[in-house]
């Protein structure tokens, strides 16, 4: 086999290797910009789930010192007598 003769093959190889190393980057762009999009979305659903926890401990506050305020307003009741 003369050297012309093994250089056609080797080219197809070589194409065929580029072509793959081609998708194979397509494949990771793909991936990294789906990875990036998913940490925007995490970053989004953490900055919600700390405003839901600020939210909650004010909510709790203002239940407690409604409470507070409640209890302070009402006479609590005398314990009734014991039964003869």
């Amino acid at each position: 086999m003369s050297l012309f003769s093994a250089i056609a093959p080797e080219v197809q190889r070589l194409k065929a290797a580029f072509a793959g190393k081609a998708a194979s980057d397509a494949q990771t762009q793909q991936l990294e910009a789906e990875l990036a999009s998913t940490k925007a979305e995490l970053s989004l659903a953490q900055a919600s789930l700390a405003t839901a926890e600020a939210t909650e401990a004010d909510l709790t506050a203002k239940l407690k010192a409604a409470n507070d305020a409640l209890a302070a307003a009402v006479p609590q009741a005398a314990e009734p007598a014991p039964a003869a």
